[in-house]
């Protein structure tokens, strides 16, 4: 299955047209139920996160890779560096910030920062499969 690779307007507003482009990913990708909307969510939060992190960005990247059992969900923009060590866990009922609790809770979580760029990716694995764990690196890594 060919990669998803979407650059859209750094725009709460492109959200809805992300969910439908990851839909039609995940349906020629035959994803499961669970693999599919645990894509899903994980795109849409990171995409909201990437948008409001970068005010001044123009765009966000994002990209999805489906092999054998696993999908990684990635998200880049001109964002701040951090630290996953430094997202505090945060409240089910606070607006906003929840994207890498959730996350965290779905798959590995890998933060990358290189030439002002932040990439934030998330391995999910079928259910049943593997766990990968979350680390950060400054080391480039081509794509997105």
């Amino acid at each position: 299955m060919a990669p998803l690779s979407l650059t859209l307007t750094s725009d709460d507003r492109q959200a809805g047209l992300l969910r439908v482009r990851i839909r039609d990913w995940c349906g020629r990708a035959h994803l499961g139920a669970d693999l599919r909307e645990d894509a899903l969510l994980i795109a849409s939060e990171l995409f909201s996160n990437a948008v409001r992190a970068a005010a001044n960005a123009t765009t966000v990247g994002v990209l999805l890779i489906h092999e054998r059992d696993t999908v990684t969900v990635s998200v880049a923009n001109s964002g701040p560096p951090f630290a996953l060590a430094d997202i505090a866990p945060t409240s089910a009922h606070r607006a906003g910030g929840r994207g890498i609790a959730i996350a965290r809770t779905l798959g590995g979580v890998f933060v990358e920062h290189s030439n002002g760029i932040t990439v934030v990716r998330v391995v999910l694995v079928k259910p049943g499969g593997p766990r990968p764990i979350s680390r950060r690196t400054d080391r480039p890594r081509r794509g997105v």
